[in-house]
């Protein structure tokens, strides 16, 4: 029953996801904030079909106190880049890979969204077009969210943190806000399995001002701690 629930839920996905970015085309001819309404229908629909089909739920434990910041948000799964990219406050800029940008229809509207491109080819050119991009998200009044270790990770496995979190932490000067969660515990790329409860636990936000090996390391502890307990 449960391999029918993931074939009928990943069909039932991928084809509204279609849908939605086709009706969703004519909002790259207004203002990004319109093409926000599509974007939180998207994020609904994804939260109602997981329910729906695994009686999965989720929880957001804690929240910013600052207006604009660097989320650094532990990266699990597919739900953490729809469902909480949307919940989180504010207007949002997420860091993501040149090559989704580069896709017909969807990447043109991650463009509009204000999504900020990484080349992981070419270090120090991806360097400089992240920070210039950074700075005119902040510049819009956006937030910006950053998966620090660059992909996707199973739970309880262990992946470096990237360097380039830091480099936009000491460019910007604003506060990173670390963002620990459980979501690969229920679904990990085609794995998916309930009931459950995603939780998404909002840590202690990392001042300015400190060095790059102090806080690569309180990084990674507070989101590596943080999610260890969640998965109990």
């Amino acid at each position: 029953m449960n391999f029918i629930n993931k074939i009928i839920f990943f069909i039932v996905f991928y084809f509204f996801t279609v849908i939605f970015a086709i009706f969703s085309l004519p909002l790259l001819f207004l203002p990004r904030r319109y093409l926000s309404i599509s974007l939180k229908l998207w994020s609904k629909f994804l939260s109602t079909i997981l329910y729906i089909f695994f009686k999965i739920e989720h929880k957001i434990i804690g929240e910013s106190k600052y207006k604009q910041v660097i989320y650094a948000v532990q990266h699990q799964s597919v739900w953490e880049t729809i469902v909480l990219a949307d919940q989180l406050p504010g207007s949002i800029a997420i860091i993501m890979k040149k090559e989704l940008m580069a896709l017909p229809i969807i990447g043109w509207l991650f463009r509009h969204s204000g999504a900020i491109p990484l080349n992981r080819g070419r270090h120090i050119q991806s360097v400089r077009r992240l920070l210039l991009g950074s700075v005119n998200a902040i510049k819009k009044g956006d937030s910006i969210i950053i998966y620090p270790q660059g992909t996707r990770v199973m739970p309880g496995i262990k992946k470096p943190y990237l360097p380039g979190v830091y480099a936009i932490y000491k460019h910007l000067n604003i506060p990173v806000v670390p963002i620990a969660l459980n979501s690969g515990k229920f679904w990990y790329k085609f794995y998916l399995n309930g009931p459950g409860e995603i939780k998404v636990k909002i840590l202690p936000a990392i001042l300015p001002g400190m060095g790059k090996k102090m806080f690569m390391s309180k990084l990674e502890n507070l989101i590596e701690n943080e999610s260890k307990k969640l998965l109990n």
